[in-house]
């Protein structure tokens, strides 16, 4: 994109980040796996990035605040249609 909108601050940080999305509807499984890598992944500092979707990207989300983590939400059209 041409121009990215931004609102909150961005930290240094951020540079190193991870996105994990996933379907609105996961399976047991899938919750249990985004668990077992965005919960360790958070407490050592990476940033999660993820959608504004119910399911994994808000499991994504859950994870990282739980554990003191950061994390930064992506909308993956104009603010327009988005909300």
């Amino acid at each position: 994109p041409l121009l990215l909108w931004v609102r909150g601050r961005l930290d240094p940080l951020d540079r190193l980040a991870l996105a994990i999305v996933g379907p609105r509807n996961p399976s047991s499984y899938a919750r249990l796996m985004t668990t077992a890598l965005a919960r360790p992944l958070a407490a050592q500092g990476l940033t999660l990035v993820s959608g504004l979707a119910h399911g994994i990207d808000g499991e994504v989300h859950r994870e990282a605040l739980e554990v003191g983590g950061r994390t930064l939400a992506v909308v993956g059209q104009g603010l327009g249609t988005a909300l």
